[in-house]
């Protein structure tokens, strides 16, 4: 395989996201508290990472674009032009439950005949801790093959071992998805997480 083509190439890489090899991996990687996919909005278009701008060193006005997180799966219904697909894995409970984006440290309580709560709902004392750190994961793969998914085999034990988030970015991937959609992926995590996240 001196000169092999892409397709090949391709398959090889993604040998790891066969189900089957993904079952079997699961069976072996360390347990983690959070393992969660959420689609983070794009904020900026993707104009300011024209090729040209980079090239030449120059930073254009930041258009932002408005959108909303999604949680759960959504990986069939999402669309890749608007929204990055991350995951997130911690081994701690997070401030926001992932999968419905619900505040997860407000105590729930029981309800009454009238379907009211019995008891005000109130945020624990610990509440206001937000989470000040995160690891953000580039994947490997060329930007042409594997996902997040894929590398949880050092991700677990960097959330594990370090005690803070891992936002691992599935990008976009080649050739589906032409040069830079890629590093526009990466850009709008970072820009998404120093604007609105943690």
């Amino acid at each position: 395989m001196s000169n092999p083509d892409p397709d090949t190439c391709s398959a090889i890489w993604n040998a790891l996201e066969n189900k089957t090899i993904k079952a079997l991996m699961g069976t072996v990687l360390p347990s983690i508290k959070v393992n969660n996919k959420i689609y983070i909005p794009m904020i900026d278009s993707p104009e300011s990472l024209d090729i040209t701008n980079i090239m030449n060193r120059t930073i254009p006005e930041i258009k932002k674009i408005d959108g909303e997180i999604l949680f759960g799966d959504h990986d069939s219904t999402y669309n890749p032009e608007t929204h990055v697909k991350v995951r997130v894995l911690s081994s701690q409970k997070l401030p926001v439950d992932l999968k419905t984006g619900e505040d997860s440290r407000i105590q729930k309580h029981k309800t009454s005949f009238f379907f009211l709560p019995s008891k005000p709902l109130k945020l624990p004392k610990h509440a206001s801790n937000n989470i000040d750190k995160v690891v953000i994961h580039i994947h490997g793969g060329g930007f042409v093959a594997m996902s997040s998914g894929s590398h949880q085999n050092y991700s677990r034990i960097w959330a594990n071992e370090l005690g803070i988030p891992v936002i691992s970015i599935d990008y976009r991937l080649a050739p589906k998805w032409k040069f830079p959609c890629a590093l526009i992926d990466v850009w709008q995590v970072y820009y998404w997480l120093i604007e609105r996240g943690c």
